[in-house]
């Protein structure tokens, strides 16, 4: 009931999906939904090069174009491959990717 709620009071729900979320659900939580599928791994590489500061611009397109030329096949050879243990979409692997090089590349203070 609406009653129950007041308006200092903020909802957010994530979801791993909308398998059984009708459309009616959807439009009435104003909902965007995105599959990983559609989206793709580069939006995500791409706003993290740009993100970190310590690199100079050459650096972030030499990174970007190294990512261009190597994730697709390094994800290719891990479908056919590789056995994984738990299934992943491809952009948390290509995250794993970044995550690493993060903490590999980028001196931290402390």
């Amino acid at each position: 009931s609406s009653d129950l709620l007041n308006s200092t009071i903020h909802m957010l729900f994530e979801v791993q999906d909308l398998a059984v979320a009708s459309p009616a659900t959807v439009s009435r939580c104003g909902m965007v939904y995105i599959d990983p599928g559609d989206l793709g791994w580069r939006p995500c590489v791409k706003t993290w090069v740009e993100s970190q500061d310590a690199f100079r611009n050459d650096t972030k397109d030499y990174i970007l174009e190294l990512f261009e030329t190597s994730i697709d096949g390094g994800l290719k050879f891990i479908r056919k491959k590789c056995t994984q243990g738990m299934v992943q979409v491809d952009v948390n692997k290509v995250m794993a990717v970044c995550n690493l090089m993060d903490a590999l590349l980028i001196e931290r203070g402390g």
